[in-house]
């Protein structure tokens, strides 16, 4: 699902460089809009509430200092744009954690575009990590483990990077080791082993026989790719 944004700068040309832009060269987002004050921002947001907004701190009316004052309570992220420092230097702290980067004018439109992207890359990141500790919930594994810390990195990883996969010992598990600075990668194959034996001793056979057809002892890999195939599954829906 694409990030809805919404663009609030007074300069209606420097307002459309950046709609085109992002529209040309993101795939991730949607461009509710431009407003050119305050007072037409908070119009959109009685109609749809963005994940994202792009905010101008000189408008006229309203600018973004008192927009921010007026929204203290919506949770979306916020990129502030400036040509004036000390308008900067007036936002309350309280907006820290809503405010993602601020840009002073001039700025490239290219690396804002970019750091839409990533917001939108962790905010699938979560989901994807999210909807895979969902889908171990049907085994029994003791989750207070590295090892089980180890295979929700590693089935992460393989849903990015199928190929991974193939080369389990030489590009995964050293993957993860430097990841989480692990000294030795055969630290984490052991850890997942010792998981994967625990898991098919105490997980239901039943649940095991729906995910696994023809065995009781999956491998890890064989377990990862059918977790994997859930997970996407899951995601083509969504």
């Amino acid at each position: 699902m694409k990030k809805k944004v919404l663009i609030v700068e007074d300069n209606l040309e420097f307002a459309q460089t950046m709609f085109n832009y992002i529209k040309e060269n993101n795939k991730y987002v949607e461009i509710l809009g431009m407003a050119l004050d305050g007072y037409e921002a908070l119009d959109y947001l009685r109609e749809d509430i963005p994940d994202i907004i792009i905010l101008d701190l000189q408008m006229p009316k309203l600018n973004g200092i008192g927009f921010l004052n007026k929204i203290k309570k919506l949770k979306t992220d916020i990129f502030i744009i400036s040509g004036e420092r000390e308008l900067i230097n007036q936002i309350d702290y309280e907006y820290f954690d809503k405010i993602r980067k601020v840009y002073v004018k001039p700025f490239s439109i290219s690396q804002l575009n970019n750091d839409l992207n990533n917001i939108c890359y962790e905010s699938k990141t979560t989901k994807i990590k999210d909807m895979i500790n969902k889908e171990l919930l049907n085994f029994n594994f003791n989750r207070g483990t590295n090892g089980y810390l180890y295979l929700v990195e590693c089935i992460e990883k393989s849903i990015k990077e199928p190929q991974i996969l193939r080369n389990m010992e030489g590009e995964l598990f050293p993957y993860i080791s430097e990841k989480l600075n692990i000294d030795d990668p055969k630290y984490i194959k052991w850890s997942l082993q010792k998981l994967m034996k625990s898991m098919s001793r105490y997980t239901n056979s039943e649940i095991i026989s729906d995910y696994f057809i023809d065995t009781r002892n999956p491998t890890l890999k064989v377990f990862i790719t059918t977790i994997d195939d859930k997970i996407i599954e899951k995601l083509k829906e969504a």
